[in-house]
């Protein structure tokens, strides 16, 4: 399947296993592999994305995009839950430990940030 923006980065859940890609047409799109098709689009964002992560848990899902914001997403409604302006260039990673209790995400420029991250999202 060929996509309008092209997919500048890919992230897979566990359970239930999807796929998530970034793309340069401002959307997160996901995949279910076992079917081989896109089931949804997650829009709303105002800047192409260059970077997606899932959450360890897979409830969660977070997008970097150009205008330096991260987005926090519901895995399972795709409601963007948060946003925040985490840098003041293009997030190009994004990255959740095991136990998933910090984000850190990191810049064109080079900076990396660090963050809490709970249920309720970033602290």
């Amino acid at each position: 399947m060929w996509l309008n923006g092209r997919p500048v980065a890919i992230d897979q859940s566990t359970l239930p296993f999807y796929v998530a890609t970034a793309s340069a047409d401002q959307t997160v799109r996901i995949w279910q592999p076992e079917i081989g098709r896109m089931v949804r689009i997650v829009r709303n964002h105002e800047t192409d994305l260059f970077t997606v992560a899932y959450h360890p848990s897979g409830n969660w899902l977070a997008s970097g995009a150009e205008d330096g914001t991260v987005r926090y997403i519901d895995a399972q409604t795709d409601k963007i839950l948060q946003e925040k302006k985490a840098h003041d260039d293009w997030i190009y990673a994004l990255a959740f430990p095991t136990d998933g209790t910090f984000m850190a995400s990191g810049d064109w420029s080079g900076k990396v940030v660090f963050q809490r991250f709970n249920e309720k999202g970033i602290d």
